[in-house]
């Protein structure tokens, strides 16, 4: 299994639908148990504060 650690700034970026390929293939390799993802609180903090953009 690989660990991602991606930036806020991506989150928001495939949250926004600029690609969803890449976020098709994520959620597709994260549901095969193939990646996991690492996420801090602070990326947590910042995706709140940035979501309802």
């Amino acid at each position: 299994m690989v660990t991602l650690i991606l930036d806020t700034n991506i989150w928001i970026y495939l949250a926004k639908g600029e690609h969803p390929e890449v976020l098709e293939k994520l959620i597709e390799k994260y549901n095969k148990k193939e990646i996991q993802f690492l996420i801090s609180s602070i990326q947590i903090e910042e995706w709140n504060r940035n979501k309802g953009e």
